[in-house]
């Protein structure tokens, strides 16, 4: 049969360790890569402040000024520099499609809220 090992044939795993020696475990316990413009560094929170820190490095976060009823879709618009009416739009077509009934509520939960200014 292809693909099954023939009595003679040695595992790849078997071939690459000599014997007496041990593999190094040194590699697999590396530290994390460094962070670099295009890659933010690795956030060590879990779940959903894992999820909000992604979404704040991205750029997408809720504003506090021009939100109708969260900022979900204002957050959106400045985003990905579109006009604030045209995302309220598209927003309403997908809920009255059912998908915007899911979408936006689980945007209103993973995004986070825009910062305060900090006063000197």
């Amino acid at each position: 049969m292809e693909g099954t090992p023939t009595e003679g044939a040695k595992r790849p795993s078997e071939s690459a360790i000599p014997p007496g020696e041990e593999r190094s475990t040194e590699a697999a316990q590396e530290s994390p890569p460094a962070s670099t413009p295009e890659q933010p560094a690795p956030v060590e929170a879990k779940g959903l402040a894992e999820s909000r820190a992604w979404l704040s490095g991205q750029g997408l976060v809720r504003p506090r000024e021009g939100r109708m009823i969260a900022g979900v879709c204002a957050g959106f618009a400045r985003r990905y520099a579109m006009p604030v009416f045209l995302v309220r739009v598209l927003a309403v077509i997908a809920a009255l499609a059912g998908v915007g009934l899911v979408a936006y509520p689980v945007a209103w939960v993973l995004m986070p809220q825009e910062e305060m200014p900090r006063l000197p």
